[in-house]
């Protein structure tokens, strides 16, 4: 028999019975049964408990949560308006009744990706604890922190008594809690959730308001930033944007138009994702036409649109605006600044991007180095201490050279760093980057004052320590060939003690009399793409790979994060030969390889991640 009768929401106590005739055993013929009929809800829902709502049903136990407004010492009011959801609004829970508070059934779920549940949440436990559940295919399944990235503040930990993760504790005041409802993407049919209470009478229980299912916007893409392949420079370069999904649904495809200084470069671009990104992920994608960059400041505008199809649901984020400075090439020497009313360089990270530790201004927020060397402006790096593991670059601006002239380059520098350990360098380039050579050496009598910086690859020389001052650097070279030459200021650091760092000022470039040495000549150097590390990071072993001219055997070194030697191979040929290193017994960490060669003098290095 089915019986069908329409029901508002609420708790029914249902009664069924039969009437037989000549019945002789009545004592079975009645059942009873509490029938809980919850309201359907759309999402997305919110409900801050104030107004009359029968949209929530306490049930089991002694029926103590409800919906009131709180007096009780600790939990003494609402987080907004009057009342809330409460396990008892004046008196603590009894000791091992279990509460639940059911919510209404949800529809809306089969057309949605990431959903969050949100709450805010008074509670005191005691020997209690409080967990979240949704019904799955008759189920209730717990809501349990997986990862930080997909929850906030749910700080769920295992309950002996429940056997699981739960609320435990004594939160001391109103918190919010959310969690990421990606087990429920897409999900058909209709879902609900509720609120599973033990008691503890010592404790004041369990209060919760403002309760919130949130739909954030589904189809949403955001240019992040745009970056040069290379350094940015005069002319044709090769741009790449960061595009992420800041919306819901997987991103599968979303145009892209681009602007430079004010000259349209492409419109409406289209790129599909060889597999979806997903949301909060993010990916660089070419522009297909190059982009002349001028000198100086030039300002890129980059607009997505059209995620995987689409209206965009948050145009907020659609548009970015941003800078790349493009450094000039000077013609004519001397060159000399002392950076007060022109900077002309450019601060980069060894990660490809602009914004790094450099820099410029007053030195007001450093203690040691706490004024430029002249005026009132120097580049440094990092208004205070400066951080772990940094690797970072400051590039000067080109100059045009000839051969067989000799050349100044000089600067004033005040150095605070870990001796031996971090510092900074000068390297050059005369091939618009491609490779770098560090300039100068240790027996400069005017330029380093450290044979090998662990930080700069283990091997390169440079500044540490302290120079207790500014210091006037010079080194005197010429060129091989007519071209074009820059410089870079170059700064390291590893992961234990950080102090000031490096300030430049009053820089100078500029051509002198007499005799000088070439660089570069008959050098036959080595450059870091010579070596090959793989895989990185790597949790057991790694191989390394050298593709350079064949300068006979080498030493394989290991050092930690301290300049520690680690591991320590025996010379071995590397000629078309990869080389397996075991790493398993390594602490986690950043380390660095370095290769001694018989036959030159400048090891090829890199670094590696150990997990």
């Amino acid at each position: 028999m089915v019986y069908s009768s329409a029901v508002t929401a609420g708790v029914y106590d249902m009664t069924v019975w039969l009437d037989v005739l000549n019945d002789n055993a009545k004592f079975n013929d009645t059942i009873r049964r509490t029938l809980i009929v919850t309201p359907t809800a759309a999402i997305p829902y919110f409900n801050d408990f104030d107004a009359c709502s029968p949209d929530f049903t306490g049930i089991s136990g002694v029926l103590d949560w409800e919906n009131a407004s709180p007096n009780k010492t600790n939990i003494s009011s609402a987080y907004s308006g009057q009342n809330c959801w409460i396990t008892n609004a004046t008196e603590n829970p009894i000791t091992g009744a279990q509460e639940i508070l059911l919510t209404p059934t949800f529809s809306g779920f089969d057309t949605i990706y990431e959903a969050e549940l949100r709450f805010w949440h008074n509670h005191d436990f005691g020997n209690g604890y409080g967990v979240v559940q949704y019904r799955d295919q008759g189920t209730w399944i717990d809501l349990a922190n997986n990862t930080s990235s997909s929850s906030y503040n749910w700080n769920t930990t295992f309950n002996n008594i429940y056997g699981g993760q739960a609320f435990s504790g004594k939160s001391n005041q109103w918190i919010f809690s959310s969690i990421r409802l990606s087990n429920l993407n897409q999900k058909q049919g209709n879902t609900r959730f509720r609120f599973l209470f033990y008691g503890d009478s010592s404790a004041e229980g369990w209060a919760i308001d403002n309760f919130e299912i949130h739909v954030p916007p589904q189809n949403s893409a955001a240019p992040m930033f745009a970056t040069a392949s290379g350094f940015p420079a005069l002319g044709t370069n090769n741009l790449s944007v960061n595009v992420q999904n800041t919306g819901g649904a997987p991103l599968q495809e979303v145009n892209i138009t681009v602007d430079v200084n004010g000259n349209n470069i492409v419109t409406n671009q289209y790129h599909n994702f060889s597999s979806p990104l997903f949301s909060g992920k993010s990916m660089n994608i070419p522009i297909s036409s190059p982009v002349n960059f001028n000198t100086g400041i030039n300002t890129i505008e980059v607009i997505t649109s059209d995620p995987n199809s689409r209206m965009d649901n948050f145009t907020l984020d659609d548009t970015l605006i941003m800078t790349i400075s493009v450094l000039p090439l000077i013609d004519t020497v001397p060159y000399c600044t002392d950076l007060e009313s022109n900077q002309s360089f450019v601060g980069y990270s060894s990660s490809g991007g602009i914004d790094s530790v450099w820099k410029y201004g007053s030195l007001n927020d450093k203690v040691l180095i706490n004024s430029p060397y002249s005026g009132s402006k120097a580049w440094y790096t990092s208004d205070s201490a400066y951080g772990p593991l940094q690797d970072q670059y400051l590039f000067t601006p080109y100059f045009k050279v000839q051969v067989y002239k000799c050349y100044n380059f000089s600067f004033y520098h005040w150095f605070d760093t870990e001796y031996n350990l971090d510092g900074g360098t000068i390297d050059y380039t005369t091939d618009k980057g491609t490779t770098w050579h560090t300039l100068g050496s240790i027996s400069d009598t005017t330029w380093f004052n450290t044979p090998f910086i662990q930080s700069l690859d283990a091997v390169k020389s440079g500044w540490s320590g302290s120079s207790m001052g500014w210091e006037k650097a010079q080194k005197i070279v010429k060129f091989l060939k007519d071209g074009d030459v820059q410089f870079r200021f170059r700064f390291g650091s590893n992961s234990t003690i950080h102090k000031e760092g490096w300030a430049i000022d009053d820089i100078c470039f500029e051509e002198v009399a007499g005799a000088c040495s070439f660089i570069g000549i008959n050098e036959n150097r080595l450059t870091n793409n010579d070596l090959n590390l793989f895989p990185n990071p790597s949790s057991d072993k790694i191989t390394l790979r050298y593709s350079g001219l064949n300068n006979g055997k080498a030493e394989i070194k290991v050092y930690d994060g301290t300049g520690k030697l680690v591991i320590f191979r025996d010379a071995a040929s590397l000629s078309n030969t990869d080389i397996e290193i075991d790493i398993s017994n390594l602490p986690v960490g950043i380390y660095t390889v370095r290769l001694n060669f018989q036959n030159k003098s400048e090891p090829a290095t890199k670094r590696f991640q150990k997990l």
